[in-house]
């Protein structure tokens, strides 16, 4: 309604890069409205802090902190994964040469467009001129374009990229870092995923959504021997001392297996010990 006497709003020239993908593979990104100037772009940060926005929506108060305030304090987009490489770092622990991107759609609205460092750039979007900023660094430097945004409800978080850095001049390490399996330190699906469970402390309880009520009531109902057994009710329990005591546990296993070798001695299943693999 603020800009229906601006429409249709000047588009990206270049064209935004992720346009060509997102508009050729529609299952898999929603359409985007381009009457609103509304885009996919990356954003690059710690993957606690990806983990977290996704839970809990951007904080503008505290966005562009990382980034600097080139273009005043906001939430710093870009349409090249190169580029938000740039701002996406690793964490001592657990998340150690893991990087973030989070792949937001972003409704830029109409844009104010600058080729030079501008810190008050906020200001003319707080006074109603435009909707974000686009700094065309590509245009004036010959490095890229950015895009930021000071309303947090303009930015949906849709996808959170995890990655590791390898380097052409090491094949080897390339090659280790594709095979090897990764695991997130907690639960994707937990309420408190973003947070270190081994210096961050909660204890909480949610109650399961109705597909997850439904998949438990077949595992009732497929290791019971009691007729019409039904599930009243269903919560998922999120303890980061339990969990912890629990992936420790764990680690005592496979560091004893093998006097101490880096693999997991192979244990025997339920079926496997009465010594009758068919008998099960």
């Amino acid at each position: 309604e603020a800009r229906a006497g601006d429409l249709p709003l000047h588009p990206f020239s270049p064209p935004i890069e992720t346009d060509e993908v997102a508009d050729r593979h529609i299952t898999t990104f929603e359409p985007l409205e381009s009457e609103y100037n509304e885009v996919y772009l990356w954003h690059g940060t710690k993957v606690r802090a990806a983990l977290a926005i996704a839970q809990h929506d951007f904080r503008i108060d505290l966005a562009g902190s990382g980034a600097g305030t080139m273009y005043g304090h906001g939430a710093y987009m870009a349409e090249s994964s190169t580029k938000a490489d740039e701002y996406a770092q690793d964490e001592d622990g657990y998340y150690k040469g893991v990087f973030a991107l989070l792949l937001c759609r972003v409704c830029l609205g109409k844009a104010y467009y600058t080729t030079s460092r501008n810190p008050d750039a906020g200001d003319k979007v707080k006074a109603g001129e435009y909707d974000s900023t686009c700094g065309d660094r590509a245009a004036s430097a010959n490095t890229y374009r950015e895009f930021v945004v000071y309303d947090a409800d303009q930015v949906y978080p849709e996808y959170v990229v995890l990655y590791s850095r390898g380097y052409a001049s090491d094949e080897d390490n390339v090659r280790n870092l594709a095979q090897a399996p990764f695991q997130m330190q907690l639960p994707v699906y937990w309420r408190n995923t973003h947070l270190n469970p081994y210096s961050e402390s909660f204890a909480q309880q949610f109650k399961a959504r109705q597909r997850t009520y439904d998949l438990i009531q077949k595992l009732v109902e497929g290791t019971s021997t009691w007729i019409g057994a039904k599930v009243v009710d269903a919560r998922r329990v999120e303890s980061s001392q339990m969990w912890t005591r629990y992936v420790d546990f764990k680690a005592t296993l496979h560091d004893s297996s093998d006097g101490g070798a880096s693999q997991l001695r192979r244990f025997s299943s339920p079926n496997e010990l009465d010594g009758n693999l068919e008998k099960g």
